[in-house]
């Protein structure tokens, strides 16, 4: 499926992932589930940082770089997501979708982001510490402002809020701000920025399917807060960036792991668990995945 396939359009991944999933024998296992969501999150993030990558290749005037990388980002965001979500069931109607919003803003908002922040106020990190907490105040807005949209579009009464303005934020090369627990927050932060990121557009495209434009902006610009704001502020102080050349090299090495071990072990697990459609589904997307290993090798030996 995957060596072959193309980005495709937006519209139609919408409409893929809305699709009935009958073709799936059984509900996976909870182990395939939480894989699942794992691979989501990896893709997704492989689409955030190679996007990021693009960037700073077309400021080094790289072109074939930037050209793969974005290449590559449409790949795991329309391709390898967009398999992965049908089973894992990430896209329903506004109401469930914006239910689910909620869900994870809440949690953001008032578990995740201030233990991240206590943690980098206790290792000294307090730049880090100080963006936590700001993001944190961010989700909470995000959370009432769905929260007020649900209310809208359940009661039917009622107007949508429209999102949050954005602070532009660039991804440039830079040093680690911070070590330890801290460093290890700030990656996972990033991880579920990239998720909510594709997960906010892709409800907007149900939303604007549906007729309902203002909720389909909401989300759409919630998407733009989530990637060009927190997850970039993240990125810069975890270090993310550094020249193309080192950029290359490392989505080569994580292109690997994700082929020779991840989602080889994810396969033989749904393999255990008897979901075969799933199993197959993590082959497919190993052998996609060593094939982009070995482009970014090739172009990183040229």
């Amino acid at each position: 499926m995957f060596p072959t396939t193309r980005t495709l359009a937006a519209a139609a991944m919408v409409g893929v992932l809305l699709a009935p999933t009958a073709a799936l024998a059984e509900t996976p296992s909870s182990t395939t589930e939480e894989n699942l969501h794992t691979a989501l999150t990896i893709e997704a993030f492989d689409w955030a940082r190679y996007t990021v990558y693009a960037e700073q290749a077309d400021r080094e005037d790289d072109g074939s770089a930037s050209a793969l990388f974005t290449d590559t980002a449409a790949e795991d965001r329309y391709d390898h997501l967009a398999a992965l979500a049908i089973p894992a069931g990430l896209v329903g109607g506004n109401a469930q979708n914006l239910q689910a919003a909620i869900d994870g803003e809440v949690y953001e908002a008032t578990v995740m982001y201030p233990e991240f922040a206590a943690t980098a106020r206790a290792e000294g990190c307090t730049q880090a510490a100080s963006m936590f907490r700001s993001i944190a105040a961010e989700e909470k807005m995000h959370a009432k402002k769905y929260t007020v949209a649900l209310s809208a579009i359940t009661r039917g009464r009622g107007s949508i809020p429209r999102a949050t303005g954005l602070q532009y934020i660039t991804v440039t090369p830079q040093l680690p701000a911070c070590g330890g627990q801290t460093q290890t927050n700030l990656v996972t932060a990033m991880h579920g920025e990239a998720l909510a990121t594709v997960k906010y557009q892709l409800f907007a495209e149900v939303a604007l399917n549906s007729g309902n434009a203002a909720l389909a902006d909401l989300f759409a610009g919630t998407a733009t807060v989530e990637f060009r704001e927190h997850f970039s502020d993240e990125a810069n102080l975890s270090g993310l960036m550094w020249d193309t050349e080192t950029n290359l090299t490392d989505a080569a090495a994580s292109e690997d792991v994700e082929a020779t071990v991840t989602y080889p072990a994810f396969a033989q697990q749904a393999t255990e668990a008897e979901d075969f459609d799933v199993a197959s589904l993590f082959e497919e997307l190993a052998v996609a995945e060593g094939l982009q290993r070995d482009a970014f090798l090739l172009l990183a030996e040229r």
